[in-house]
Formats: C-alpha cells, structure tokens, sequence
C-alpha cells in the first residue's frame, strides 16, 4: 500500500532534538532541532535553539528565529549566558560565535567576526566565563580568493589544507588568539581542572584517513603564554576529550590502532610528559559511545547489546533502557544529585527531551519537549527482540523485530506470519536497537506504515558486544555477516515472526553492501527460502576498488584485511566478500539474484557511484530485472528533502511489487 501522504510530509517536517546540555546549575535544559534534510534543492540547512525547565513538562521554549543555522549551544558557568554558532550574517556561507542572554531575554551578540567563511566548531567557555575556546580553520588569504576567481585552483596533496587551529575569543574585547599553529589537525579539546590550560587532542591532516594512518596525539597549552607540551598519543583513531581535574579521558578502540575494535574509556594525567595511557572501562564486552563531565566526574554512555546505559565513570549506574539515547548531557546539583537530560524515541514516538535524576527510577522521567505532537494520535507498531546462535555456534546474535500489529496507518487486518523486510544497518561498527527513525531516511516508519514488518539484525562486526564481537570486521567481510543476517531471518521465521514466502532485503552504505551479497547468495544457504528483492542504497560491490576511491580508504582496506598495493599480483583473495565477483556464479545458477532496487548519490566519497554502476552492468548483461536511481548533488548522506521523499516512495513501492 501507499505511503499516507501526510505521514510523509510530518516525516519530513519532523524537527529533531541534537546537543542537548544541562545549565550549570541544573534547572534547565538547552538544546538544538533541526530538520534531517534542507527542504529544497539548494535550501540552507535551519537548526533551532530551544530552552526549558528542568521539572516542568512541555516547557520547551523556541529562543532563536529558526531562520538560520544556529547550533553548538553551550552554557556559560553562570547560568545566565549560552554561546551559539551561528551562520545568521549570511545564510549558509558565514560561521560567527553568538552570547545570548537568556535570563533577561534579547536576540544574540557575535563575538567572533560574523565575516568568517571557514566553519566554526566545539565552542566552550572558560571557567571564569570570560573567554571561548573554539576551533576553526584560517581563512582564504586574499591571493587565495583570487586565484579561485580565475580557476587557478589545482588541488595538490598536502598543500592549502584547511587545518582546525585551537583559538580562544575574549568576551570583553572581542579578540581572538590562535593558540595552535602549523601542521597539524586539532580534533577536540577541553579547559582543564584550572582554566588556565587546554588538553587538545590532534592529528596531522584534516582528511578522514589521517587518525587511522598517522595516529592521535594530545597536548596541553598553557592559554596566557601559548607554550605547549606534549603528552604522547594513540595510533588510530580517539574520540570524546573531557577533562576532570588533573586527569583527561577520551574514547578510543580496545585493540590500539584498529578501527573495528570495541571502544574503551582511556584515561592520563595532564601532568604526563611521555604517553601513559590506562584503560579505565568498558570496550571488552560492551562499547563506550562518549563521555560527558560534569564537575570533576565523568559519565559515559555505554552500548550493551540492544540497550543504551549510562554509568559514572567509577562504575555508578545511572540509567538505562532498550532504546537509542540520541543525544545527552549530565550535571551534578549542590546536593550531590545527578540530573540527566537524554534525547530519545522509540517506535511509535520520535525524539524528545527527557529529564531525570539519580534518585528516580528509569520509569520516572519528565518529558520537556513536544517535536512530535503530529504523531502523537498514531502508533506504528510493537518492538520485539530476537536472538539466536550463529551457524558457527561461536556467537549470540540479537536483532529488533518491528511489526505494524497496533500500527494506526493500517486498515487491513495484517496476516501473521507477516511480509518482511529484513533492513540491514551501515558501519560496520553500529548497533541499531529501539528508535523511531531506526534506519536511514526514515525507510522503517515508512514500511512499517505501509504494513510490513521490519527485521533488523546486528551481525558480527557490529558495536554494543564488545571487542571480540567487533573485530570480526577486520578481513572478514562476507564470511560472518551475511550469514549472521541469515541466521537472524532464519530465527524471526522460526518465531513464527516473518513470513518466509514473502521477504525482501535492504540496506544502506554497509547495509547496501550485503543486500549485494545477499542477493548474489540469495537462498543458496539451504534453508529453503529466498528473497524476492532487494534494495541496495549506496552499498559497496567490490572492495578492492574500495581500497583505492573511498575517502576512508584506510578503514576499508582494514575489513578486506590488507591493501591492494600490498597483495601479490596472483593473490585474488581481494575479491573475497565482493557481490560483483560472486554475480557470474549466480547467474549460471539461476533463480538466484531478485529483483534489485539499486540506490545512489552521484557525488558519494564514502562510497563512489561506481559500485553501483558495476553491479547495475552486470545484472543488465545478464538480463535481470532492476531499478537503478542516481540522486544528482548527494553525497553518502543525502541533503535534500525532495531526494529523500522520491526514496521512501520508491522503497515502498519496490516492496509492494516484490511482496504483491
């Protein structure tokens, strides 16, 4: 059936809650909305600043117009002031750092040049409130501009980078101060316990390779004199710095050096001169997401399985629930109580803000916001777990079941076992769990509206099970996952769940890649079942190409388990897990491959259209019926909402072909 019309238009109109922090003094909550997707062609994206009372329900209050980008809110010490970045001077091509005051009312004053081209990111006050230390890259010098003016602008590797350089604003005269020069890519940072240094974590180039390849390295800045000194560094990637008193932690793989590893909680002193990193929690058999300091403690979320926790980093556990938490923040009162504000949905109800305490109960929460008041008349319908054992036997394997039994979009009375799609999430490393949008571009809220369950299975590889469970990515592509994918649909028909005469299968990104696979070994498993299609958004086909023409080209060639150029000229184990190089098998064999819905944008890094141009070759050489859309100006994340509406039609109506 039909997407409702209007369900589609609330879908896209949906303002969600991002940056949510809690004021110092714990009685209120701030945060940002915005839209997933500009509503036009050529749109500026809009983000919203929103206020409300800590213990009082439904008092979210709009503070800024909504009419530009304003985003990144922060709160001053004193509980009276928040920061903003804003691109208010000039819609979609300036960055300026805004102070509002929020006790007594007024619209926000820059402090940064409202001139600036370059983006400006991670603005935080100084202990005192007096200054702001934020990131931004140098502006184009005038030589620069007018080289670019006259298509004098060959790009070459290492040169004109736009690295992020540390600076600090003073409030009362405006000036700005460049605290970190030269080669090098400040990532984060954080005042320390004093205020009068900052812990600035880096890497030497601004592309996305550069942690992989060249590693993370910390340092401390003295703010008066700008003498820095250096406190070794990670190789791979590190994310979340927080500082809390004379220690610092951030978040960073279990296995040093690896991307598909489980994340820990590291931690060393401010005063180290050589590396001394400790691993303090997590990442063995769960994964630590990001960190939030609130005085001198620090609280991570933690994914375990399908459910979201939050402890003190010292093992206090503060909350917890089967759901995704979207965005969060704590604080800790005169009193000692903790307050966390969270921004969460489910299935049936989209993201709001939601405040609790250390002493209530999970059930005990006050909601703040109503964003999705639309949908509050309708349910989409009931989350399930499931989970079985791999084939293998080495693992257990869980997944989230979503079936539109109570769905208010229905009419029909809906059959069980029900037709299913089986929608497959990106990452690797990524867990999908109880959410209202639970995969990309609100494919699920779409499917399920249009009476279909939806099967989402985590399969090795995946984040929320810890480092054993993950690193099952490293080389290891098409030899666990899509089987974990099929041990899961095996497990949700055998629950008398799916219908095994009527499934098709989806992804997007890593996703889109074993719906590939999943088509190329479609029933070839013996379980006398097939899909009748499959819808492949942005997937890879062949990752040796991967290696070579993605901007993570690093992280792939780590789940193909070595780089083309390192491989022997006879060695063809590059082909291992590539759908393109399974399809001619396929083929032979017949009644193999489904129908093939193939989705792309043309101007995808991550994964180049060339992925899906040469799996669109090969089902067209071999007579196979597909459809292949190619959305202009999209990148890996698409932007505009007219691109994301003419998907969810199109998604549904594949399924409603396939499944009639």
């Amino acid at each position: 059936m039909p997407i409702p019309e209007n369900l589609l238009k609330d879908l896209l109109a949906l303002e969600a809650p991002t940056s949510v922090t809690l004021s110092p003094n714990g009685k209120q909550a701030l945060y940002s909305t915005n839209l997933s997707w500009a509503p036009t062609k050529g749109a500026d994206a809009r983000s919203t600043l929103w206020l409300a009372e800590v213990n009082v329900a439904k008092s979210a209050r709009q503070i800024s117009s909504g009419l530009s980008y304003d985003t990144s809110p922060v709160w001053s010490p004193d509980s009276e002031h928040v920061a903003f970045i804003s691109d208010r001077a000039k819609s979609g091509e300036r960055s300026a750092i805004y102070v509002m005051n929020v006790v007594k009312g007024g619209e926000g004053v820059a402090v940064t040049d409202v001139k600036g081209e370059k983006p400006i990111s991670k603005p935080k006050f100084s202990h005192d409130g007096k200054k702001i230390a934020f990131l931004s890259a140098d502006e184009k010098t005038p030589e620069k501009k007018k080289r670019d003016e006259e298509k004098d602008d060959a790009i070459v590797w290492g040169e004109e980078w736009d690295y992020a350089r540390l600076r600090v604003v003073d409030l009362a005269s405006k000036e700005v101060k460049t605290l970190v020069h030269g080669v090098e890519h400040v990532l984060e940072f954080d005042w320390n316990g004093t205020g009068d240094s900052i812990v600035i974590m880096t890497t030497a180039r601004p592309d996305f390779e550069s942690q992989m390849l060249k590693g993370t390295g910390f340092g401390v800045v003295d703010v008066a004199s700008g003498e820095r000194r250096e406190v070794g560094g990670v190789g791979g990637i590190a994310s979340s710095l927080v500082c809390a008193g004379d220690d610092f932690c951030f978040v960073a793989p279990f296995t040093e050096g690896k991307a598909s590893s489980g994340s820990s909680v590291h931690r060393a002193s401010i005063h180290e001169t050589e590396a001394n990193f400790t691993r303090v929690a997590y990442g063995e058999t769960d994964c630590a997401r990001n960190l939030v300091k609130a005085g001198k403690e620090v609280f991570v979320k933690v994914q375990h399985g399908l459910v979201d926790k939050i402890y003190s980093l010292g093992g206090r556990h503060l909350f917890e629930v089967q759901k995704e938490i979207l965005s969060w923040h704590a604080i800790q009162t005169a009193d000692g109580t903790t307050v966390l504000a969270l921004a969460i949905g489910d299935i049936n109800s989209p993201p709001e803000v939601h405040t609790t305490t250390s002493v209530a109960s999970n059930k005990e929460h006050i909601t703040l916001s109503t964003h999705g008041s639309s949908f509050a008349e309708h349910t989409f319908g009931t989350a399930t777990a499931v989970e079985t054992t791999s084939f293998d036997g080495k693992e257990t394997l869980d997944g989230l079941f979503l079936k539109p039994e109570s769905s208010t979009y229905v009419s029909s009375p809906l059959t069980s076992p029900g037709k299913t799609a089986v929608i497959i999430h990106g990452g690797p490393y990524y867990r999908r769990t109880n959410a209202f949008d639970a995969q990309f571009f609100f494919w699920t809220p779409c499917l399920l509206a249009a009476g279909y369950s939806v099967l989402m299975p985590n399969y090795r590889g995946s984040s929320g099970r810890g480092e054993r469970f993950a690193a099952y990515s490293i080389g290891g592509m098409g030899k666990y996952d899509e089987t974990d994918v099929v041990a899961l649909t095996q497990a949700a028909i055998d629950k008398g769940l799916a219908d095994k005469e009527n499934m098709v299968v989806g992804g997007y990104s890593q996703g889109g890649y074993l719906t590939y696979l999943s088509s190329v070994r479609n029933g070839l498993h013996g379980k006398g079942w097939k899909f009748k299609g499959g819808i492949a958004g942005a997937g890879v086909t062949d990752w040796a190409t991967m290696g070579m023409s993605s901007d993570a080209g690093s992280y792939e060639t780590e789940l193909l388990g070595h780089s083309p150029w390192s491989a022997d000229k006879e060695d063809c184990s590059d082909r291992q897990g590539s759908a393109i190089w399974e399809m001619k098998d396929a083929v032979k064999k017949g009644g193999v491959i489904p129908p093939m819905l193939i989705l792309h944008g043309e101007k995808d890094v991550r994964v180049p259209v060339e992925q899906a141009q040469g799996f669109r070759r090969g089902l067209e050489a071999a007579g196979l019926p597909y459809e292949y859309v190619i959305y202009p100006r999209e990148d890996h994340t698409f932007a505009e909402q007219g691109h994301v509406r003419d998907m969810c039609e199109r998604v549904v109506k594949f399924v409603d072909k396939c499944l009639a």
